[in-house]
């Protein structure tokens, strides 16, 4: 079983942002979580959100669920987590990473989304951004 996922970087700063790369990163449930990496190298710059361009950067991607994962999915809940790390250039050149963090479960009905996609802030990114 495959599941899909999109979802866009978008720029709403009133500047352009260098964006560099996406990483996401998704854990299968279960004990001895294992986390699936997908690595996008953008290497461009988003127009600022007052711009008539496109502010948004696409990305898509997918995971395969083994047997196991199937079973527990088509029994009762497959709950996952999602992790985004947005890597771009602050005003002084140096990369700064953006983490995004968001808790799923599905089943045989479907899948729901708990809480909205938060941004993740520590004392190193919030060092690296000033």
């Amino acid at each position: 079983m495959e599941l899909h996922s999109e979802f866009d970087v978008l720029n709403n700063t009133p500047n352009p942002l260098p964006l560099r790369k996406i990483i996401t990163q998704i854990s299968k449930g279960g004990k001895g979580l294992e986390w699936v990496k997908h690595e996008f190298s953008a290497d461009i710059m988003l127009p600022p959100n007052r711009s008539l361009g496109d502010n948004a950067y696409s990305c898509s991607f997918s995971i395969s669920l083994g047997e196991r994962e199937v079973e527990l999915y088509a029994a009762t809940c497959f709950g996952f987590q999602i992790r985004i790390d947005v890597i771009f250039l602050n005003a002084d050149g140096k990369e700064v990473v953006q983490q995004f963090h968001r808790w799923a479960t599905g089943g045989i009905r479907g899948f729901a989304f708990h809480g909205d996609l938060r941004a993740v802030t520590n004392e190193k990114n919030k060092n690296k951004a000033e």
